[in-house]
């Protein structure tokens, strides 16, 4: 079935999420036709290939990973795939705060007035080598009068717009980007990770009382700082779950594929007491025999490791003057969320409560393994549906590039 027959008003949405360890695609449909109570009918995940810190190596490889995963997803939600929402990341996702200024001609602010300053902000903010992904209004200023959240409307001369511009290496992008396309794939828009999994499981709530959302990813880790409910900080790191895993496999002498189990089945993220006497029996490995380790020696590898990210993480916010304003605390999302009491060990950073984001607004995640790995999939499906375009000609466009009237 191709996109937009399902006798509704929107078309499905598909979400491509393109990760270290991972690649994902989440297919979301309107149960009301527009744009409300969104349910994923269909999913796809496959290992993926040629992609290192979340950037891509080999795009031969990766693109293999993309039409493996859109295949699995058409097929689970019997539709044909031809435009993508793509989630972005990497260690090279930087934000800044930018000022841009508009004359109000008319004396009346209308929304073309704030595109410009918005527009004036991000133009003057970053070097030719680099691509905004994001310019988020985090308040604007009229005639002196400051912290105004919606000016249209308002009468003034001199607008001016606090935004929040997010943006990232020009090559890295174009790359993600050439693998999709190279997978005969439109991509309708291109997301920070971090603000879609923000979106995913944030609530309005959250985001006025100050929150950190941190997704951890198998090669990236993305976060972005809520402050008077705007985005006031998002950037990536190039640490992930990956890192954990080569610590444990080069303390103790293990291939990958062990390293990863026993992090996943036996590892911690703190010392508990209770456990740290007991031993481990590693199997026999290429060039190794069956031996022994404590629970210590593992909890203390992971812990010192995700302890590093955490405290990189809190300098960062602290540095910025956001931590005290994080009364809604750190909320994880990422398959690197689950490791065990990691919310915990986060809690005692920050001081401040940590919990594992639960997706809102969008069904049929209920039953999957780590609903919270989905964060970045499911918020692009919302995103997707929030800035869907009204006009007939674009979905006209959109079923012509899927295959007709399926």
């Amino acid at each position: 079935m191709a996109f937009g027959f399902r006798l509704k008003e929107l078309p499905p949405i598909a979400g491509l999420e393109i990760g270290t360890t991972r690649t994902v695609v989440l297919v979301g449909e309107s149960m009301d036709g527009k744009g409300g109570d969104i349910r994923i009918i269909g999913k796809g995940v496959k290992r993926s290939m040629g992609v290192c810190k979340g950037m891509i190596g080999e795009v031969g490889q990766a693109r293999l990973a993309v039409q493996e995963a859109v295949k699995a997803a058409e097929d689970e939600g019997d539709v044909n795939i031809g435009q993508v929402m793509l989630a972005v990341s990497g260690g090279d996702i930087e934000s800044e705060v930018a000022t841009g200024h508009a004359l109000v001609e008319s004396g009346v602010v209308s929304r073309e007035d704030m595109e410009e300053a918005r527009e004036m902000a991000g133009a003057a903010s970053v070097k030719d080598d680099r691509q905004i992904l994001h310019s988020i209004p985090q308040f604007y200023k009229l005639d002196g009068q400051v912290g105004i959240a919606q000016p249209e409307g308002m009468h003034g001369k001199q607008l001016a717009a606090n935004i929040l511009v997010v943006h990232g290496k020009r090559n890295h992008l174009d790359d993600a980007i050439a693998v999709v396309r190279g997978s005969h794939l439109d991509v309708r828009d291109t997301v920070f990770a971090g603000i879609c999994a923000a979106k995913a499981v944030l609530s309005p709530e959250q985001k006025r009382n100050g929150v950190l959302l941190v997704h951890l990813g198998g090669g990236v880790t993305n976060y972005v700082c809520f402050v008077n409910g705007a985005p006031a900080l998002a950037a990536s790191l190039p640490v992930g779950g990956d890192h954990v895993t080569n610590d444990i496999k080069f303390a103790f002498n293990l291939n990958t594929a062990q390293a990863d189990q026993i992090k996943r089945e036996r590892g911690c993220a703190v010392l508990d007491p209770q456990v740290l006497q007991q031993r481990l029996t590693l199997s026999q490995g290429q060039g190794f025999g069956e031996r022994t380790i404590t629970l210590r020696s593992l909890h203390t590898v992971m812990n010192a490791r995700l302890a590093e990210l955490f405290h990189v993480i809190r300098h960062i916010v602290d540095e910025h003057g956001f931590l005290p304003h994080l009364a809604s605390g750190v909320v994880l999302t990422g398959g690197g969320a689950y490791v065990s009491c990691l919310t915990e060990l986060v809690a005692r950073i920050f001081g401040a409560p940590c919990v594992i984001g639960q997706i809102r607004g969008i069904s049929g995640l209920e039953d999957v393994p780590a609903p919270a790995s989905f964060a970045a999939a499911a918020g692009l499906i919302l995103h997707g549906f929030e800035t869907a375009p009204g006009d007939a000609s674009f979905w006209g466009k959109l079923k012509n590039a899927v295959g007709g009237e399926g």
